[in-house]
């Protein structure tokens, strides 16, 4: 009897730990079935899917990391590496592309130009910050970005979800102690009054079922009417709010959301080129502005074909610099976006609703198979006490 109260727990806990380590190993399980397998990675790409949608779209919308980020402060940081940037690039484009024109003009005229081209850097400077602050998702895919990471890093998304899941699962794992109890005495009824195998593993089984999907939905109980009664008693997913947000706060800005991930988006991701395409675009206009009157003249020594050689090469120039030096504005976005408390505060401001439609759909995934662990321990408690009955005849 004692034996068969334990299986609801030791199910639960095997069960739904070993569901996490599969998804946070997924090549150690190439031994399994197949469709095993592709069940496991569909299931791994749905949660990182609502667990981005949750961490970017909800708790840090593009809008809110706009409003912190100040474009002529971020300006002011690119602007002195990317001015020095600009006299070797200048010297660089011209001497590639017009060795002769280049090497014949005066040291005075070379500086001057050199001078003229690092001019124009604050204003694209401003510019290119001016567009990131504006909107950092035109240019930047985080949710895709995240969604890879948690792909590619499967423990990252478990830490999320048993990060913020350890108050309810062990919530879940002592009432399934309870259930055990309920239905290893239902078993052992059935067994005495029937003698029929079948139908107390089929009637125990029902009862795990339902058991476990009335566990889920204790978890999020909120104050209503059951039955004709006023219940005002919240689950414990409510009641351990700040516990279950302080968690999943953690995780995100420690394993899943860093600031260098998203420097590297910009430059690199898949919404890079838009960003590569608008700076060639203001340095060929500043490089236009800059020569002015004197463009019809330097385009007829330089040749349409090198003048525009040139403008390439030196946006090229910037880009790449550009890209090492977003490194230096790290600091400064880390402690604007302040990533850990404005998603803390979001959470905090949240209203029980609110909450559960944040963080719910991500676990859900996994708690839709709950029941069915039910179900199964419920049947294995019927078998178990059966087992147990037959044995104890035969003395």
């Amino acid at each position: 009897m004692l034996c068969s109260v334990g299986v609801l727990p030791i199910s639960h806990a095997v069960g739904t730990g070993g569901l996490l380590q599969a998804l946070a190993q997924p090549p150690q399980l190439r031994v399994l079935p197949g469709f095993i397998q592709l069940w496991l990675r569909n299931l791994l790409h749905e949660m990182a899917e609502l667990a981005a949608r949750s961490a970017l779209t909800v708790l840090l919308p593009p809008k809110v990391l706009a409003q912190r980020l100040d474009p002529y402060i971020l300006a002011g940081i690119l602007c002195e590496p990317m001015q020095q940037a600009a006299h070797k690039a200048v010297a660089d484009a011209l001497g590639r592309h017009s060795p002769k024109v280049w090497e014949v003009l005066p040291g005075f005229a070379q500086t001057r130009i050199k001078q003229v081209a690092a001019q124009k850097v604050p204003l694209v400077s401003i510019e290119v910050a001016k567009a990131i602050c504006a909107d950092p998702s035109r240019f930047a895919d985080l949710k895709s970005q995240v969604v890879k990471k948690m792909l590619q890093h499967p423990k990252v998304l478990i830490d999320l979800v048993v990060e913020a899941g350890k108050a309810p699962m062990q919530f879940l794992f002592r009432l399934s102690a309870v259930w055990g109890l309920l239905i290893a005495l239902l078993a052992l009824g059935c067994h005495a009054l029937t003698g029929s195998l079948l139908l107390s593993v089929a009637l125990c089984a029902v009862v795990g079922f339902g058991c476990h999907w009335l566990a889920i939905e204790l978890l999020y109980f909120k104050p209503g009417r059951v039955m004709g009664f006023q219940v005002d008693w919240y689950g414990p997913f409510y009641t351990q709010q700040n516990d279950i947000s302080r968690a999943y706060t953690r995780v995100v800005v420690t394993e899943l959301m860093l600031v260098d991930d998203l420097m590297v988006e910009l430059v690199s991701g898949v919404r890079a080129s838009r960003l590569h395409k608008m700076l060639h675009m203001l340095v060929s206009d500043a490089v236009d502005e800059a020569v002015r009157n004197l463009k019809p003249v330097v385009v007829n020594v330089l040749g349409v074909r090198n003048w525009q050689n040139v403008k390439h090469d030196i946006a090229e120039s910037f880009w790449a610099e550009l890209g090492i030096h977003l490194i230096n504005a790290r600091a400064y976005v880390e402690d604007s976006l302040d990533l850990g408390n404005t998603i803390q505060a979001r959470l905090d401001d949240m209203s029980s609703r609110e909450f559960e439609e944040v963080l719910r759909p991500t676990a859900a995934t996994i708690e839709r198979y709950y029941p069915l662990l039910g179900a199964g321990a419920g049947a294995a408690v019927a078998a178990l006490v059966a087992f147990a009955h037959a044995l104890v005849g035969l003395f």
